[in-house]
């Protein structure tokens, strides 16, 4: 019974870390372009350049939130509703990128990227 349980729990490890890390190339992807978005629509190249540790500090605690998930996933799959859960967790990970694409929206418009440099 316990080897049992152990197999079943490293491939629940295994599943929730395929899904997740090949997850979280398109969630660096919609930051990378929401970032890119805000530097074209301003002067941002500039202020990115300038504001680099910043970007990279923000862009590693967006990440470290995306961690968030394995718990959560290695839970719903300890469920009867396991099967339902690898079926519909595309969603959670959908509504998640989405709200991550939209805070980076609101902070490069609340501090915008842009160095307007005196004439």
């Amino acid at each position: 019974m316990r080897a049992l349980n152990r197999a079943l729990n490293r491939a629940a490890v295994t599943d929730a870390i395929v899904f997740w890390e090949t997850g979280r190339l398109g969630y660096n992807g919609v930051l990378a372009a929401v970032l890119i978005g805000a530097a074209m629509a301003t002067d941002g190249w500039l202020g990115i350049g300038v504001r680099f540790a910043q970007v990279i500090a923000l862009g590693a605690l967006a990440n470290g939130l995306y961690c968030a998930a394995y718990p959560l996933d290695l839970l719903a799959q300890a469920t009867p509703w396991r099967q339902a859960w690898r079926r519909y967790r595309w969603i959670v990970w959908a509504v998640g990128t989405l709200l991550a694409a939209v805070l980076a929206g609101l902070a490069s418009l609340l501090f915008p990227l842009g160095m307007h440099l005196p004439d």
